[in-house]
């Protein structure tokens, strides 16, 4: 169970290192989009992505850092052309 002191407001400090290390976890998919062939970029891809979402939460130590964080993620990797449009 989650204790009620760690549910606390967002400061505009914390959303701007979880949008920060959203933007850096975009850069580092470009990256290995590019260098990973498509069989093993699902395995590669995992690493980094947990790494940078287990450092901003350490960092802001807050209940609902991951979702945000994956949230952002996935906002920023999505493509519409994976959509099936």
């Amino acid at each position: 169970m989650i204790a009620i002191e760690s549910f606390k407001r967002f400061t505009l400090y914390d959303i701007a290192l979880v949008v920060l290390f959203a933007c850096i976890w975009y850069l580092v998919n470009l990256a290995l989009d590019t260098w990973v062939s498509v069989e093993y970029s699902f395995a590669v891809i995992l690493l980094p992505l947990t790494f940078l979402m287990s450092f901003v939460v350490h960092i802001i130590r807050k209940a609902g850092t991951a979702t945000m964080f994956y949230l952002l993620a996935a906002l920023l990797t999505l493509h519409i052309d994976g959509l099936g449009v």
